[in-house]
């Protein structure tokens, strides 16, 4: 006798809904408000072809691999074509990425924009 197996798992709630802020909750919160975001502009990468192209073959194929596994594959290629922006901690990772590769002194992105982090 075949048994019914339920696939279905439940959903586990989001922990951080997006809801009006109310001023019981606000004074609620102990220390800093995790909601709080400066109005100073970031400023964003957007792709690295360049910076890629500019590394021996033999490098390049050492690079992509970790950032692949980092952003993930799809991530991964909208992210070097520019269609996905560079947050500064993304750039950081990838230029980390280049180092751990041997590259000394890796050139910059193809292109920066500033914009609010919000």
């Amino acid at each position: 006798m075949r048994q019914a197996v339920c696939v279905n798992t439940p959903i586990p709630e989001r922990r951080n809904k997006q809801s009006p802020l109310t001023r019981r909750h606000l004074a609620s919160l102990k220390g800093t408000c995790p909601y709080y975001r400066p109005n100073k502009k970031v400023r964003y990468a957007a792709g690295f072809v360049s910076l890629l192209e500019s590394l021996p073959h033999k490098q390049m194929l050492s690079v992509i691999p970790g950032l692949m596994r980092h952003f993930s594959r799809r991530t991964y290629y909208r992210v070097r074509k520019g269609e996905r922006p560079l947050s500064p901690s993304e750039q950081q990772v990838v230029l980390n990425a280049l180092k751990r590769c041997g590259v000394k002194e890796p050139k910059d992105f193809d292109a920066y924009f500033e914009e609010y982090d919000w």
